[in-house]
């Protein structure tokens, strides 16, 4: 059964088959791919890169897709759906979540990204651990800046109506090689300002929620891709990263 939960619920795993907060198959579409073979993605996903995209296929038995960067200072590799099929609406529920770790060398730990936005521009990760593209977009993005500091050693989120940005927040923990389960959920509230509130379990721990984050309505006119993105740290030693990604969940009430 397609089931489907509001930010609300206390656990994202729980509230998702918990009986009472379901709904039925026929009032909700729900995405999911797990990344078993290269040659069927290319049917599903796309790339946006400096220089030649690069993605490889890390497990058939699992699913698992390794999107890698080059060896260049801010070297960016941008992977996504090749059409956008998501929407914040005004009545309408929807709920994004992935799998995902970080393999990166020392020192040179890079930007990445997760999420649903209506842009897949290059530079959808500015240099220098700025965070996401400053610019228009619908969309909301869990990330984590270059370095080894605060708030490197941790994610963040973040909320876009067109060029509006929602205040960013530092939440939960980030660790090189480490298996990350994170999303979010929108809920529309009164069909004026909706809400999205982010979560993430750590190497298979508990699931903790970040804070809420109110999000206008009025605007959210685009059509969004599901995004997986790394970039390079804008160092001078700098090797190639790689960003395993096991697979891609998109929940949207009908």
């Amino acid at each position: 059964m397609g089931l489907i939960h509001t930010p609300t619920s206390v656990h994202p795993s729980q509230s998702l088959w918990t009986p009472g907060r379901e709904l039925p198959d026929y009032l909700v579409s729900k995405y999911h791919y797990e990344f078993f073979h290269l040659a069927d993605q290319t049917n599903e996903w796309t790339s946006v890169a400096d220089g030649a995209p690069t993605e490889a296929n890390a497990s058939d038995l699992n699913g698992v897709v390794a999107i890698q960067t080059a060896v260049n200072v801010s070297n960016e590799n941008i992977f996504y759906t090749k059409y956008p099929h998501w929407k914040f609406q005004a009545d309408k529920r929807l709920s994004f979540q992935a799998r995902v770790k970080c393999d990166y060398t020392a020192n040179e730990a890079p930007s990445i990204l997760a999420g649903l936005g209506s842009s897949v521009a290059a530079n959808l990760l500015d240099d220098d651990g700025a965070g996401p593209l400053d610019t228009t977009y619908d969309g909301a993005f869990l990330y984590r800046i270059e370095g080894t500091g605060v708030p490197a050693s941790a994610w963040s989120f973040l909320g876009s109506n067109a060029a509006s940005k929602s205040t960013p927040i530092t939440f939960g923990t980030f660790a090189d090689n480490t298996w990350d389960v994170m999303g979010f959920d929108y809920f529309y509230g009164d069909g004026t300002t909706g809400i999205l509130r982010p979560y993430y379990s750590h190497d298979g721990g508990a699931f903790n929620y970040g804070a809420s984050h109110p999000i206008a309505i009025s605007g959210l006119d685009a059509m969004m891709y599901a995004i997986l993105a790394l970039k390079n740290p804008s160092e001078d030693d700098q090797n190639a990263n790689t960003l395993s990604a096991d697979y891609v969940t998109v929940w949207q009430e009908r």
